[in-house]
């Protein structure tokens, strides 16, 4: 979803640069683009936010009794969203950003497992943790 937002973004930006050059050169035409432009972002907006929700709103996660974090699986969420992380050059791009981000080794540590149990681990982590 990241490169629909950055899209949205630049857009925005652009719409906004014309907005001032018309309030600056009073050129009225593009103020009227502005108008007419900036309707339409602001309706792009709501419909990228309102897809974000429903592709991603289903998989909040299960409670794991007696262990203080959830249990999150692919399963939950969309067809949409599991289609994309189960392709394989998706799924290569995403575990090279887990891995950029060393989500998997900030486990490797001394812990008892009370510890482990009580730490605040994301849900990747631990996923990583039960394999």
């Amino acid at each position: 979803l990241r490169a629909p937002a950055l899209v949205l973004g630049g857009a925005i930006i652009a719409v906004s640069l014309a907005g001032l050059a018309g309030a600056c050169f009073r050129a009225s035409a593009l103020l009227w683009a502005y108008l007419l432009l900036t309707g339409l972002l602001i309706l792009a907006a709501v419909c990228f936010g309102v897809f974000a929700l429903v592709v991603t709103n289903a998989g909040a996660g299960r409670a794991v009794s007696g262990t203080g974090f959830k249990e999150y699986r692919l399963g939950d969420y969309s067809t949409w969203l599991r289609r994309r992380v189960e392709d394989g050059g998706n799924w290569a791009r995403i575990r090279s950003c887990l891995v950029d981000a060393k989500v998997c080794r900030s486990l490797k540590s001394n812990q008892t497992l009370d510890e482990f149990v009580n730490s605040n681990l994301s849900p990747l982590q631990v996923r990583q943790a039960s394999l």
